[in-house]
């Protein structure tokens, strides 16, 4: 993990050092964002609290303008994802299953009109991470995180500087642990946060709603 974090802290270097400019024109030239749906579907799932499952979020996207078509694109996320199983006594559930995990989403954006920060983009990403699966609080397992992301949208900026982007795309992440498979993933119904599956395909659909702001 040392060596992998080493080697996108790299990564990010060259990229700023290839792509340096000067910021003549006084467009945005940094993004950051959140995923509004995403918090407020986790806040509705605690609030409630007499469902079997429920996951804490924490995903903020950060985009910064290496040219007129490319930008540099990192987004970290946090996922905690509870799964209850047996009945549910007096102090809590008898049994709580937990998957919990880092996840570095990186990589290019492409603006084929050459527009910056704004306008229409097409990108594809790796996923990395790392996780462990929990029973009653016990770590029982360690977890390699690796999964794919293929998106398009639209990001409009507005004159004082707030966000929207919209896009659409498909993704995939697979969990492989560190000894032999001892647990059912299936089992967890938000176990890729980020997309959903139709149609039992080999990929999981996504859409993307965020906002915030580009300075």
């Amino acid at each position: 993990m040392k060596k992998l974090i080493a080697f996108l802290i790299i990564l990010i270097l060259i990229s700023f050092c290839v792509f340096a400019q000067e910021n003549e024109s006084n467009e945005p030239i940094y993004s950051l964002q959140i995923k509004p749906i995403l918090y407020l579907f986790s806040g509705f799932l605690s609030a409630i609290g007499d469902i079997e499952y429920s996951f804490i979020l924490v995903d903020i996207e950060f985009q910064y303008k290496l040219s007129n078509k490319f930008t540099l694109f990192i987004n970290p996320s946090f996922l905690r994802n509870f799964n209850y199983y047996g009945d549910l006594y007096p102090t809590g559930w008898e049994n709580v299953y937990s998957i919990s995990g880092l996840n570095l989403i990186m990589g290019l954006l492409y603006r084929p009109y050459e527009t910056g920060l704004k306008g229409m983009y097409v990108g594809m990403f790796p996923i990395i991470g790392w996780g462990y699966i929990s029973h009653n609080n016990n770590r029982i397992e360690d977890l390699l995180n690796i999964g794919y992301m293929v998106e398009a949208g639209y990001q409009w900026i507005f004159k004082n500087g707030f966000t929207i982007t919209l896009g659409g795309g498909i993704c995939d992440i697979f969990s492989i642990p560190k000894v032999a498979k001892t647990f059912n993933f299936s089992s967890f119904p938000f176990n890729n946060m980020y997309g959903i599956n139709l149609w039992q395909l080999p990929f999981d659909f996504r859409i993307r709603f965020s906002i915030g702001y580009s300075f």
